[in-house]
């Protein structure tokens, strides 16, 4: 019976390894698409959403991968690499953060990249000299909780309001939902065995994240091509 547990055990590390795989290429794949996407704009800009969202995918495909060597013991999950998690997770977050900060103001770039800048100074601080991996997630998870309420608070509005027209913000706000529904959730299923759903409900966040950003249903006007309406002369 013994032996029958370990077989299974092995089983299941192998269809998650290869499932948290799966989704890390995936995240790499969404991501240099929204890059694509974003180059062959004619008039691009450093806080665009689908670049800031390409830099965010990254960030979590190499963080997600490192969890899966975790997972199956070819990385001990020591402080030092747990620090290396963390900064990782910093690029995930600063485009997050920008990227809202510049949808509820475009001009004040200058104060945009003072918060941004205090933000990471104030993460990696907490990364070099948090003696434990408890308290350095202690002084980061409020961070994390923070932005995805303020996420959420955004495209809340600007779905309700319409706008950022060029973005589905009712997907994105299905998108966040789901990510946080999966970070909340992946501890308990880590203890049972299913941290592969996490990955599963992960890329399903990504997917429906990269249609809200690409929107295949708006029509973008052409200015240049819209006639100009014909005035109507009074006899």
């Amino acid at each position: 019976m013994e032996i029958e547990t370990q077989v299974r055990l092995l089983q299941v590390i192998d269809m998650s390894f290869g499932i948290n795989l799966a989704a890390t290429i995936f995240s790499i794949a969404v991501s240099l698409f929204l890059f694509a996407h974003w180059y062959r704009q004619t008039n691009r800009l450093y806080v665009d959403l689908p670049l800031m969202f390409s830099i965010t995918f990254i960030a979590e495909a190499i963080n997600l991968f490192m969890l899966s060597l975790i997972d199956v013991g070819l990385i001990e999950e020591t402080l030092p690499v747990f620090k290396i998690r963390a900064f990782i997770i910093l690029w995930s977050a600063l485009p997050l953060l920008g990227a809202s900060m510049n949808i509820w103001s475009h001009r004040s770039q200058r104060t945009q990249l003072k918060v941004l800048f205090a933000l990471a100074v104030y993460w990696v601080i907490v990364i070099i000299l948090g003696p434990t991996r408890d308290i350095i997630i202690l002084l980061h998870v409020p961070i994390l909780l923070s932005l995805m309420v303020l996420l959420l608070a955004t495209f809340a509005i600007t779905w309700k309001t319409g706008r950022l027209k060029e973005v589905r913000s009712d997907l994105m706000l299905v998108s966040i939902l789901i990510v946080m529904a999966t970070q909340v959730s992946r501890v308990s299923l880590m203890k049972m065995g299913l941290d592969y759903v996490a990955a599963i409900l992960n890329a399903i966040a990504i997917i429906v994240a990269a249609l809200a950003l690409i929107n295949p249903w708006h029509t973008p006007v052409d200015l240049a091509t819209t006639k100009p309406p014909v005035p109507v002369q009074v006899d």
